[in-house]
């Protein structure tokens, strides 16, 4: 394979290009022969470099691996079998060896008493092959220089008829004719396997695609089924029956309810931990700190953590379309200390003339910056909760249809009336922060405890 520049100097020992000879006749078969390089490992000096080694190895891999290739691992059958590198990378890619065949060439080079070990591959009894072994006899130098004169497959047949060795081996094991016979029997069954399984991928796809719909009454009812089957999908996802579909096992965020409560429980401890300001005497919020995740779940819920002292409101970090109405703001990541010193500097801030007592104004503004987190993390919360159902929302009708053209086409439709919902779970978010947030109270242990201050 060496090509050689106009000067006569080689330029390059090995190319990834390759030289295609068709031969087409109404007794040829339908079979393409790709010979690669031969595996070797010895660098000579001015002809092949260390880079010739690695890209021969590389292409003769990349040919393997094809599937619907057969394997013809050839070996001269004058050399000793077990160092033959090339049986072991077939066995790398076809490690079932459904499409390996062994082929031993130069039959006529084996010393003799050492034709029992070439026997002993041909029947299958050492380094056995799935497909078993071949032998051919090639022409030689002296047969090639008598040019058309010379018959290749009659000289090959003469061959293996006289010789008083493998004239033993059976007719169907040696000769290219019979290694061509049984090359195009096994390209069929692989081809053939190959059409079973695209004929039965395409027809799930058909499948799923549902029955035709041309027509009107045909749209509707294609319609009318995909609304049933999001609707008894969704109602299993809210109920956490999740053995119902192979869905949730492909997909586990779609464990609607799984993925809420575990929110739930994230934006209680979070409250809990960070909704207020200033920290309580005796509180520890560091205490048993973990970073939150649900390895539970494929794609987890996943924090996005602190930076430079703040801490992250949302969990879900999945991009979707309706991020531009979600809300993602940083809070301190722990409360302040000296909730005694803040209260005393906020009463010296505020004094006015009171004989013995305060200014009740004085509650509302602690309360106010006490609970100045909770609107961060309620909108944190409330954003990550529609992420996770605007996500399922989109996860779902895919799944449902099989068909993006017609997924993307149904979430258009929704997505006016999806976006309105979303907007008005914020307003209600907002709505729930200023009734909390409002100091107005009817309670009254409130009153009680305040007079016994």
């Amino acid at each position: 394979m060496g090509l050689s520049g106009s000067d006569g100097g080689l330029k390059k020992s090995f190319s990834n290009d390759f030289l295609k000879i068709e031969v087409t006749g109404p007794d040829q078969q339908h079979l393409s022969v790709v010979d690669v390089p031969g595996i070797f490992r010895k660098i000579t000096e001015g002809v092949t470099t260390q880079s010739d080694i690695e890209n021969v190895r590389a292409m003769v891999e990349r040919y393997m691996a094809n599937p619907r290739s057969i394997i013809l691992a050839v070996v001269p059958a004058n050399v000793d079998i077990a160092t033959q590198e090339i049986l072991d990378m077939a066995k790398v890619q076809d490690p079932e060896e459904r499409r390996t065949l062994g082929v031993l060439t130069k039959p006529d080079l084996v010393d003799e008493g050492a034709e029992d070990n070439v026997l002993n591959l041909l029947q299958g009894t050492t380094h056995k092959l799935s497909l078993g072994w071949y032998m051919v006899k090639n022409p030689g130098q002296q047969d090639l220089k008598r040019g058309e004169n010379f018959d290749r497959h009659a000289a090959e047949k003469a061959f293996f008829k006289n010789h008083a060795i493998w004239s033993k081996v059976e007719k169907d094991k040696v000769g290219v004719d019979s290694l061509r016979l049984r090359l195009v029997e096994l390209l069929t069954a692989i081809v053939r396997m190959d059409v079973i399984q695209q004929l039965k991928k395409n027809e799930k796809t058909l499948k799923a695609l549902g029955p035709s719909r041309a027509k009107a009454d045909e749209q509707q009812r294609y319609l009318l089924e995909l609304a049933d089957r999001y609707h008894q999908t969704t109602v299993q996802a809210l109920e956490a029956h999740y053995g119902s579909a192979d869905v949730f096992d492909s997909d586990t965020l779609l464990r609607l309810a799984t993925v809420i409560v575990v929110r739930n429980e994230l934006f209680s401890r979070d409250m809990e931990r960070k909704g207020h300001s200033m920290k309580f005497t005796g509180d520890d919020t560091k205490k048993e700190e973990v970073t939150p995740s649900v390895t539970s779940l494929g794609h987890t819920i996943h924090w996005k953590g602190d930076l430079d002292g703040m801490a992250a409101t949302r969990y879900d970090d999945r991009y979707n379309d309706v991020d531009d109405l979600l809300f993602d703001e940083r809070i301190p990541a722990t409360p302040r200390d000296g909730i005694k010193r803040w209260i005393a500097n906020v009463y010296k801030a505020s004094r006015g003339f009171e004989l013995g007592t305060f200014d009740p104004s004085l509650i509302p503004i602690m309360w106010k910056q006490q609970s100045s987190n909770w609107n961060s993390l309620a909108l944190g919360y409330t954003s990550d909760i529609i992420s996770m159902a605007h996500n399922y929302t989109v996860t779902m009708l895919n799944e449902i249809s099989q068909d993006d053209r017609v997924a993307g086409g149904l979430l258009s439709v929704m997505m006016d009336k999806l976006t309105e919902r979303y907007k008005r779970a914020i307003e209600q978010t907002h709505f729930i922060l200023e009734v909390e947030r409002n100091t107005m109270t009817y309670n009254h242990y409130f009153a009680d405890n305040l007079e016994k201050w």
